[in-house]
């Protein structure tokens, strides 16, 4: 992919991408900010549309749809998704632990040692 592609299209509006984060959220806005977000929307972009057509040319088909571009997001989004189900399993657990240890009598009478 070449850097000068943001040189060559446009297709997230800088204004519109501002106003809209303005809208989302009490906080201020820094062009700084609003750019490099925008560039990175329009890298994602690229990036899905990508996978979506790799899907496409693997099921012999020259058409992208919009369950090629959903699966490619679903594909980008699975390693975060597992991450968070695994740190909300992982916390569930830690309760469990403590429940167990609470009626263990070993730490039943730490409190008293001390």
């Amino acid at each position: 992919m070449s850097e000068d592609v943001s040189d060559e299209y446009d297709p997230i509006k800088f204004n519109p991408l501002r106003e809209m984060l303005k809208d989302e959220t009490d906080c201020q806005t820094t062009k700084d900010g609003v750019e490099l977000l925008k560039d990175q929307l329009e890298f994602l972009a690229i990036q899905l549309w990508i996978q979506a057509s790799k899907q496409t040319r693997d099921d012999g088909r020259s058409q992208v749809t919009k369950d090629d571009v959903q699966d490619a997001y679903d594909e980008l989004r699975e390693p975060h998704d597992l991450l968070k189900e695994s740190a909300d399993e992982m916390r569930e657990k830690a309760r469990e632990m403590d429940k167990l240890a609470e009626k263990s009598p070993v730490f039943a009478n730490k409190d008293n040692d001390d």
